[in-house]
């Protein structure tokens, strides 16, 4: 059992910092310590780990802009970040890590400060139908990770501005997503990002009935911006595809490209919002080298191996 609640608040605005921050703070968790990390990013689109950046964001208008494209360790969409958001991130070793108590932890901070939040979905925190948060997740060996946004006073039209959801090739036996109204948290009451962080802490102290220690990321060791600065991160290798599928299976968007040696696929990728960042990887392997004479034979091939 923990011993500790430590919170580590950012100093950069910068998201590449930020994320080699939040690693090196993933990769260094002791045994007895629940940790709250707490940043800021300035104008980024940030991406699922399996995601395609061209078919999620309009990466030139965000760069024109002023803005960057990042690509998180996490499954999940694509989000927004600036200034008038807050991003939270809970680590701690298992089995004392638990999504049920920073998800308390989120909704107690919220209703201190006098709005009335609830989860839905997959991963969303909403208020009257709105979506307010996004959150993703990371599972490594003995160890997780729960991290997501939190909207203050960040403009819903902005948000949508840089966003482009890939359409649809083949539907299948798809269903539509329905995307969720997003707002935030100044469209229900006056809230700054300060109040905020505040409820947020004290929320984090009450659950655990701890005093938690607070320091500057300026002492976090080991943080490197450059791995996630990488292009070939960001946007992965450029290659040509000679053909794409869509689906949707229990509201989570698969697109496959490929190419294909006769009727097997010889090459492909598989990009998604699904949560769990293996997802990707069991899709790869059911379909690389399979042989696939029609389009129909696609969709059952890709439909099996999202429900193995």
């Amino acid at each position: 059992m923990f011993k500790k609640l430590l919170i580590v608040k950012a100093e950069s605005e910068n998201v590449y910092v930020n994320q080699g921050i939040e690693k090196a703070l993933f990769d260094s968790i002791e045994d007895d310590t629940y940790l709250l990390y707490i940043w800021t990013n300035e104008n980024t689109v940030v991406i699922g780990k399996n995601q395609d950046a061209y078919s999620e964001v309009d990466v030139d208008l965000l760069y024109k802009e002023g803005g960057c494209v990042a690509r998180r360790l996490t499954g999940g969409g694509a989000v927004f970040h600036d200034r008038g958001n807050v991003n939270f991130t809970f680590i701690a070793k298992r089995p004392d890590f638990s999504l049920e108590i920073n998800r308390r932890i989120i909704l107690n901070a919220l209703k201190s400060i006098g709005i009335d939040a609830y989860l839905t979905g997959r991963n969303d925190i909403e208020v009257d139908g709105c979506k307010i948060s996004g959150n993703a997740y990371l599972k490594e060996k003995d160890k997780e990770m729960h991290h997501g946004t939190m909207l203050i006073t960040s403009l819903a039209d902005k948000v949508a501005r840089y966003l482009t959801p890939a359409k649809t090739k083949f539907a299948g036996k798809s269903v539509k997503s329905v995307k969720s109204r997003v707002a935030s948290l100044n469209s229900f009451k006056n809230v700054t990002k300060e109040e905020f962080v505040e409820a947020l802490i004290s929320s984090f102290e009450n659950e655990f009935g701890l005093k938690a220690e607070i320091i500057s990321s300026k002492k976090v060791m080991g943080g490197s911006a450059a791995f996630f600065r990488d292009e070939k991160w960001i946007f992965g290798r450029k290659k040509e595809y000679a053909y794409k599928a869509h689906f949707e299976e229990d509201n989570i968007r698969y697109d496959i490209v490929f190419n294909l040696d006769g009727d097997t696929v010889k090459e492909c990728e598989v990009y998604t919002d699904s949560l769990g960042t293996e997802d990707a990887e069991k899709l790869y392997r059911r379909i690389y080298k399979e042989k696939l004479s029609y389009e129909n034979e696609l969709m059952r091939v890709l439909s099996e191996a999202v429900n193995v």
